[in-house]
């Protein structure tokens, strides 16, 4: 969960929480910030954040 593979280059995911714990998923490549498309909607806390 901490990394992400984009053409081949591994690059480390991070996270912002919002208030009501929605979070933006994003990485950096280069000098680019990269917001990840949501796929996943939760009503809770999920798992993989623990």
């Amino acid at each position: 969960m901490a990394t992400i593979v984009r053409d081949g280059v591994e690059h480390d995911r991070w996270q912002y929480e919002l208030t009501g714990g929605a979070r933006i998923w994003y990485y950096v490549e280069q000098r680019t910030v990269v917001v990840i498309v949501v796929i996943d909607v939760f009503t809770a806390h999920p798992n993989q954040t623990k």
